[in-house]
Parts: structure tokens; C-alpha cells; sequence
């Protein structure tokens, strides 16, 4: 009878689970689901997921071109944002709890979201734009500081 290695059994089980693959699809009510199989549902996509293992604070950052371009005149925030993303939906609740005027574009519809998303050179949502300043992520700490500057 062999004898089984269980270390190596065990880094060869951690293996294939970090590589798996996560597809994105979209039914015909617009509904988005993701899955680690292709064929769970029609025209999937497949999402690049690197990166995703760390964790970061929200960036904040100054100065850019194109966000002056995208900021509006009026003093208001931009949010570029997406459905299915809770980071998003507690930006947007925070900004409407705080009577702080924000426009807000879903980088997944086709339109103005979508391509000054790829503009942005974005890899994540939300992405949140006041005057001069870009903010990947969210937290109410880090917008302020942003905000009332």
C-alpha cells in the first residue's frame, strides 16, 4: 500500500484552490453573478483577479489632468461606482446622509461610466473624484480629509 504524504498532499490541494478561475455573467435582466465555473451560466467572462490578496487603505491622490477634467465645476463629488459593490453603496449612503451633492456613473453600463473608467486607468471601485483629487476605495476618514481640504 502506498504511503501518503500529507504535506504534500495538502500544498497540492492550496494549490489548485489559489489558481482557480472566477467568471462574471450577466443574464438577460441584467442581474450579474460571478462563479469559479464557466459553464454555470451563459457568455461568461473571465475576471483577472490579481491583486486581490492584500488589503489596502483607500488612495488618495492629487494633481491629475484628467480628474480636474472629470471633477465638476460646481464643488460636487463624482463616484464611479458599480451595482453589486458594498463599498459603493456605503459611499453613496454616506453621501446622502451628509447632504454632500454627488453625481455617480456605473463603470459597468455602457455611457460616460464606462469610458472615464477607462480613462482613469481604475482597478477597483469606487473611485471618487472631488476637484483635483482621486480617491480609490472608500472610508469616511479618508474622504473628508479629501473633502474638506
Amino acid at each position: 500500500m502506498a504511503r501518503i504524504h500529507w504535506p504534500l498532499l495538502l500544498l497540492l490541494l492550496a494549490a489548485v484552490s489559489a489558481s482557480a478561475d472566477i467568471y462574471k455573467s450577466v443574464d438577460e435582466d441584467g442581474n450579474v453573478s460571478f462563479s469559479d465555473s464557466a459553464t454555470d451560466h451563459s457568455n461568461p467572462e473571465k475576471v483577472e483577479m490579481s491583486g486581490l490578496n492584500s488589503i489596502q487603505s483607500p488612495e488618495t491622490r492629487t494633481g491629475d489632468e484628467l480628474i480636474e477634467h472629470l471633477s465638476p465645476d460646481d464643488g460636487s463629488v463624482v463616484m464611479y461606482s458599480a451595482s453589486w459593490c458594498g463599498v459603493c453603496d456605503k459611499a453613496r449612503d454616506y453621501f446622502v446622509n451628509n447632504d454632500i451633492p454627488f453625481r455617480e456613473y456605473d463603470v459597468e453600463e455602457r455611457g460616460r461610466g464606462k469610458h472615464d473608467y477607462r480613462k482613469l486607468d481604475a482597478d477597483g471601485v469606487p473611485v471618487i473624484l472631488h476637484d483635483d483629487q482621486r480617491l480609490d476605495g472608500f472610508s469616511a476618514g479618508s474622504f473628508e480629509a479629501m473633502y474638506r481640504d
